[in-house]
């Protein structure tokens, strides 16, 4: 085989850092079946949300914009609890103003104008993402409430109003170059409709879309952005026969809002993330007509509130639950995971807000993901003596070799461990470590460092440059992984090769 064919094989490995005053070691069994993919992810399998409306101010920002275009290829999904209170500033809402509320947003109607359409269309574009437009599925109803923190939801008194939404429809249509390639209807609203409601809304739209784009060039429809615990709702959505969709999209906040390093730190409560999507799998997958549509997790964070959010979420220590949630996601069939946001002030982003604009340490491992990782996704075994040991397995992200590359969780606070990796690999003496530690073996520290050296962003008049990423090479005679407690990254085998890769080309 010529080597432009060949392609490398990736296995992700997440472990946890920490300095013990005592630190035991253990030899752990990790077998990687590299005859069969699994799953494949799209390219985009990391990807990110924004709300509406972004400032002026953030979507200018050559900062913001070189920053997310190192997460290409990736989607942005525009959309959250503002676009069931979002106006369209078009046709007869033209002149649109905003109305103030005290409820549970700060306003209980925002406009969307053509300028902050262009200015999304035009941002997407700089940052090398597609756009997912976000429709109200709530306009002349008000605000539907965030049924969150005690807040109630707000059941719709009456049919979906169309109105609105068809004047943006017939704008997009007199301008392509202002049209999002993917559209979804409403947020959360499971609370507030019923799956029957829903899938005549979902009908209701798609027939606008048609009559539209008669010729069939229409945005790309997704649906449903729900909860995670809707199984029950998202039966009944699939039995009353919503239009096809291009992906079944729902929201995923496992960790609720009791985010703490103890549950974060627990694999019991990581592994919730897999049940829910087994359990939209299976429904999926036995509904006639909707068996082949892909799960599409387009809002995601490690938590969506609690005291504790605001101090993780920006840590080394929130880390743990993303790099084991987009390696465990990946091997339940999920097509593709949306962190929300890309940018703010507050939760779980991977860049704070303006001005500062500065990465978090999860944008770090999103980059190396993005770098190291692609989408071929392999099994990973993990004897059962070691719980606290989560190892993924991927084909990595190069079209020239057939390597893999491990990414290892080691959630233990005073055990390393000796992976001794079984499988028909090839030869893996040569690994590549991209280690992710915490600054002062802190792991609610901000500040992250690659093998050792502090990730941060360059910039010299007014360019912005990335850190190093070099991987810290070594050579291990029996292949044996070293995994140090409580810390996480990648190890890349340069030398490996195997054959569910070469199937994958």
């Amino acid at each position: 085989m010529s080597k432009g064919n060949i392609k490398m094989f990736v296995v992700f490995v997440i472990f946890s850092f920490f300095t013990p005053i005592k630190c035991k070691t253990e030899d752990v069994i990790v077998t990687i079946d590299g005859e069969e993919k699994i799953f494949t992810t799209s390219a985009g399998y990391l990807s990110f949300n924004e709300e509406f409306t972004p400032s002026v101010e953030y979507t200018s920002s050559p900062k913001l914009q070189f920053l997310a275009r190192q997460l290409s290829p990736s989607y942005l999904r525009l959309g959250g609890n503002s676009a069931d209170i979002t106006v369209y500033g078009v046709g007869k809402e033209s002149n649109c103003r905003p109305q103030n509320n005290s409820g549970a947003h700060s306003l209980k109607e925002q406009c969307f104008f053509p300028a902050d359409m262009e200015r999304m269309i035009n941002f997407t574009s700089a940052i090398k993402a597609d756009l997912i437009f976000d429709l109200n599925e709530y306009y002349s109803y008000g605000d539907p409430g965030s049924g969150k923190n005690g807040g109630q939801r707000t059941k719709r008194p009456g049919p979906l109003n169309t109105s609105n939404m068809i004047d943006l429809l017939r704008f997009w249509k007199a301008h392509p170059s202002l049209t999002p390639p993917r559209i979804t209807l409403g947020n959360e609203l499971a609370s507030n409709l019923s799956p029957e409601t829903s899938a005549s809304d979902f009908w209701d739209l798609r027939k606008a879309m048609d009559g539209i784009w008669p010729e069939g060039d229409a945005p790309i429809l997704m649906g449903v952005d729900m909860w995670w615990e809707n199984a029950t709702w998202l039966k009944g959505f699939l039995s009353s026969k919503p239009p096809p969709l291009a992906a079944l999209t729902w929201h995923l906040y496992s960790l609720d809002c009791v985010v703490t390093e103890e549950r974060i730190l627990d694999p019991t409560v990581l592994d919730r993330c897999a049940t829910f999507a087994d359990s939209y799998n299976t429904i999926v997958q036995s509904s006639s007509g909707y068996s082949q549509t892909p799960l599409w997790i387009t809002e995601t964070g490690v938590g969506w509130g609690g005291a504790s959010l605001d101090k993780i979420a920006p840590s080394y220590l929130d880390g743990f639950w993303f790099l084991d949630q987009a390696g465990l996601l990946a091997t339940h069939n999920v097509l593709v995971q949306h962190r929300h946001a890309l940018a703010c002030s507050w939760g779980p982003c991977f860049i704070s807000g303006v001005p500062t604009l500065t990465p978090r340490p999860d944008y770090w491992s999103a980059l190396l993901w993005k770098k190291i990782v692609g989408a071929v996704v392999l099994n990973a075994t993990v004897e059962k003596k070691a719980p606290k040991l989560r190892v993924y397995a991927h084909c990595a992200n190069n079209n020239s070799s057939n390597n893999f590359v491990l990414i290892v969780i080691n959630l233990d606070l005073e055990t390393s461990y000796n992976i001794n990796l079984q499988g028909n690999l090839g030869n893996i003496s040569t690994q590549e470590y991209y280690w992710l530690t915490p600054e002062a073996s802190n792991i609610t520290s901000s500040t992250i460092r690659l093998n050792d050296k502090v990730l941060g962003l360059g910039e010299k008049d007014g360019e912005y440059t990335l850190p190093s990423l070099a991987p810290n090479k070594k050579y291990s005679m029996n292949g044996v992984v070293v995994i140090p407690p409580r810390s996480y990254g990648f190890i890349h085998f340069p030398n490996s090769e195997v054959n569910a890769c070469k199937k994958a080309k």
